[in-house]
């Protein structure tokens, strides 16, 4: 199947991508399923022939910015997450075995099914007061959304963020 894109722009443009955050960054190219690490300080000198693709390379490099707001951690997201759910006092434990690894994975939250994507997962214990056992809490970071799911005796709360604010949430209770 040829897919044939029609360059609109009346020039070709050039753009630059260049990494500021002084951190690794995983890129996507548009319309490019695989991703690329840019390394503190790398630049990328692209040739840009549509208004779309511009678009895109113009918000990935947003997120290239150093000055850029602080990138929220796996911990922001859990803490946000039991906030939102007006959670009794609680404490999240730092990042535990297994953090980091990237997964493939689907999610449904109330009545959003969200399609299966590339995640990095980051694992984290939740204790609700002094008393009470661990809980597990977990989130699911990828450049598009942010998934927590957050246990506790009763059931699961989920939420979705996205740009770190969250746009759905769901409480599902175990079954008994």
């Amino acid at each position: 199947m040829e897919i044939n894109y029609e360059a609109d722009l009346k020039n070709p443009v050039t753009f630059t991508l260049e990494n500021k955050t002084g951190e690794n960054k995983a890129i996507r190219y548009f319309r490019v399923n695989f991703t690329e690490v840019l390394k503190p300080a790398d630049k990328i000198i692209l040739t840009v022939t549509t208004s779309e693709e511009l678009a895109y390379y113009t918000k990935l490099q947003e997120g290239l910015e150093g000055n850029a707001k602080t990138k929220m951690t796996s911990k922001d997201y859990i803490t946000a997450t039991l906030k939102y759910f007006n959670a009794p006092e609680f404490t999240v434990g730092d990042e535990e075995r297994g953090s980091g690894e990237i997964i493939n994975r689907g999610f449904d939250i109330g009545n959003e099914s969200i399609p299966e994507d590339e995640y990095t997962a980051f694992y984290h214990s939740v204790q609700y007061g002094e008393s009470s056992g661990n809980y597990n809490a977990m989130a699911y970071i990828n450049d598009a959304r942010v998934i927590t799911e957050v246990y506790n005796n009763r059931g699961v709360f989920r939420c979705k963020f996205e740009n770190d604010v969250i746009t759905n949430s769901y409480f599902e209770e175990h079954q008994n």
